[in-house]
């Protein structure tokens, strides 16, 4: 895979101008794949699936969004991937009624993230069956080459250890032994085989509509290995086991989002750094590049081992400048685990490719085109 995230949170494929220039600049660069969310906050860029149409932020019916980006990337042999955000369904708003009883609640009482986000909660079947659904009704009514899963898991607790969310009332029930403290280990893993079993009911949701689609997952990358696997972040917070879903071949492909220098790696920081590291990017700003890349090839390593080819390393463009990005690329591409490689690259983010436009000190569109003549390089 070569390929880009494209997120719906502003430019990117909201009108059919949008569309023909991110296809356009995507050949520029090189790239076979666009992952294109599809799902974003329990509202739809497409105009014909179980979840309301983002309406405030697209151009008019009749114009699909998601139907624009296939019919484009499909002239020029692109593949598009609908990547699906499985638990988010509000950000700063209250969820849709029909999502109530289904939210994930944190062990306070809690139904919102720091971020403001309310999440369904993998624990109740009745969330597990609308995710497939809406899933199935993807592969089934647009012409995509994959479903990329994402948020396919509890929202993190901090850097605590701790599981802190699934405490929904329905989910507590079915879990059958009260309430149970986030730091139990026995609640925890009941919460890992929760998440595992949204991915396989989405997966055969999928499958039984078209076998030919690929089903991916993002893989969350929080923090470091030092205590390894099962002292994780993603493994005890977020009840994320991607990489057994890659060792058991439950998902095609895992596109592990190693994204490091964001606050996640605050823990690297010198002890005396004055620098604000909840701020998106900070860590990038003060940490080692050495301490980084050792973290970077920790979950790298750790993903093909256990992947091979089914391992697509994503890196965070909008943590660093294009020179470095593409470096990142040429290096994660080449790295050797016990002879296997990855099976691609995935970048983070089309509308933010570089960290001078999050930072505003220049242009998407320049960025972008200086983003496509570096990676033709990588390819050629």
């Amino acid at each position: 895979m070569r390929g880009v995230w494209v997120d719906a949170f502003g430019e990117g494929f909201r009108t059919q101008q949008e569309v023909d220039d991110l296809v356009v600049w995507a050949s520029e660069a090189g790239l076979d794949t666009l992952v294109v969310q599809v799902g974003r906050r329990g509202d739809a860029f497409a105009n014909d699936l179980p979840l309301p149409r983002a309406d405030g932020d697209l151009a008019p019916r009749p114009f699909d969004p998601l139907g624009a980006v296939c019919e484009r990337a499909g002239e020029v042999g692109i593949g598009v991937h609908a990547w699906l955000g499985v638990t988010p369904v509000a950000q700063g708003r209250d969820p849709a009624p029909r999502f109530e009883p289904w939210l994930s609640r944190r062990h306070d009482g809690q139904d919102r993230d720091r971020h403001g986000i309310s999440h369904l909660d993998p624990g109740h079947p009745e969330a597990r069956r609308f995710v497939s659904t809406c899933a199935a009704a993807i592969a089934e009514r647009y012409p995509v080459a994959g479903v990329c899963l994402d948020r396919v898991r509890y929202p993190e607790s901090g850097g605590q250890g701790a599981a802190e969310w699934g405490y929904n009332p329905a989910a507590l029930s079915a879990y059958g032994a009260g309430r149970p403290d986030p730091t139990d280990e026995a609640w925890q893993a009941w919460r890992r085989d929760q998440v595992t079993a949204l991915v396989d009911e989405t997966v055969s949701g999928v499958r039984a509509v078209r076998s030919d689609v690929e089903v991916s997952t993002t893989a969350v990358c929080f923090g470091g290995l030092a205590g390894g696997w099962s002292a994780s972040r993603p493994w005890i917070e977020c009840g994320q086991d991607w990489r057994g879903w890659l060792q058991d071949q439950r998902v095609d492909r895992a596109l592990v989002m190693n994204y490091r220098g964001d606050r996640d790696d605050a823990d690297l920081a010198p002890a005396s750094t004055t620098v604000d590291l909840t701020r998106e990017g900070a860590a990038a700003q003060v940490v080692e590049p050495d301490r980084l890349r050792r973290r970077f090839d920790e979950w790298a390593a750790l993903a093909v081992a256990a992947g091979g080819r089914r391992a697509v390393i994503g890196t965070g463009l909008y943590l660093a400048d294009i020179d470095h990005s593409v470096a990142l690329v040429e290096h994660a591409l080449g790295l050797d685990v016990d002879g296997d490689h990855a099976g691609g690259w995935c970048g983070f983010s089309y509308r933010t490719p570089s960290r001078a436009v999050l930072v505003g000190e220049r242009s998407a569109p320049d960025e972008r085109a200086r983003l496509a003549a570096a990676l033709r390089t990588v390819w050629a």
